[in-house]
């Protein structure tokens, strides 16, 4: 994955954070940012725990005890938070992170993507392919889309013009979107919203 650690991921349902149907958005969980201070719903940022001997420790699931120190979902924002030693600074205690925290949140928050979408396939809300997302856009049934990041530019612009405001989200590899659908490798899905 580049960039964005993945899709928003933590709580909610399938499409909440993305796509038409997040116009009505009710009461979410909202956390402050470590990196930036800004006040974002929990489900655009990660979790992380400091453990009791002083470990910093990724919670993609919210389950860890402790106090959770909020970064948001992407990439930069937990380098910078390493560099910049912010975990130590709101825990107002000694921390330790390995320099592979952010590839580690990475691989975690993959997974429960790939699991996310496999979910979704299994519960007829997810559809793999390009001429299966074209169909579910024509129909009004999409209401965002996955594309690998091996995408070109111009299947990405012919996408994006199909899909309209809806949000386009290249998070994952086309061999990670494959996983969820028990193939080598899918470019592009599309999704409905629901549980």
């Amino acid at each position: 994955m580049t960039g964005s650690l993945a899709p928003s991921l933590a709580g909610g349902s399938i499409g909440q954070e993305a796509g038409r149907s997040s116009a009505a958005k009710v009461d979410r969980p909202m956390r402050r940012c470590i990196v930036s201070g800004a006040i974002r719903p929990r489900s655009l940022l990660v979790r992380f725990v400091l453990s009791a001997d002083g470990t910093i420790a990724v919670d993609v699931e919210g389950r860890l005890p402790g106090r959770g120190l909020w970064v948001a979902a992407r990439r930069e924002a937990v380098d910078q938070a390493l560099a910049r030693r912010l975990f130590a600074k709101a825990a107002r205690r000694p921390a330790q992170a390995g320099r592979d925290l952010g590839e580690q949140a990475e691989r975690l928050l993959a997974r429960r993507c790939i699991d996310w979408l496999d979910r979704a396939r299994r519960a007829d809300q997810a559809a793999a392919g390009i001429e299966a997302a074209r169909a579910w856009l024509a129909e009004g049934r999409a209401d965002f889309v996955l594309t690998g990041a091996e995408v070109t530019a111009d299947a990405r612009r012919e996408l994006g013009d199909l899909v309209d405001e809806m949000a386009l989200i290249d998070s994952l590899s086309a061999e990670e979107l494959g996983a969820a659908f028990g193939h080598g490798q899918v470019l592009v899905v599309a999704v409905s919203a629901g549980r």
